[in-house]
């Protein structure tokens, strides 16, 4: 109740706002800067753990289908395993 200052005018407000707006933008010079490393860290991570899993899926079931078809059992599917 003490503080009687007027409001802001809308032109203020507006060269505000665009300051705030050039400071958040990627690149620009002004506020911290802020690395979002973890988030691609476990994004890589889990890629590569799917990657993995897949692999030994398809070599797993193609070895067991060569054995199967073959009768080697069980030397295709552990070569394929491998």
């Amino acid at each position: 109740m003490g503080d009687d200052k007027p409001p802001h005018s809308l032109e203020e407000l507006e060269a505000r706002l665009r300051k705030a707006r050039e400071r958040g933008k990627p690149g620009s010079s002004g506020g911290p800067k802020v690395s979002d490393t973890s988030g691609h860290a476990l994004g890589a991570a889990f890629r590569i753990g799917v990657e993995l899993l897949a692999a030994m899926i398809v070599g797993v079931g193609s070895g067991y289908l060569l054995d199967r078809w073959l009768g080697t059992a069980p030397w295709g599917l552990v070569l394929m395993f491998f």
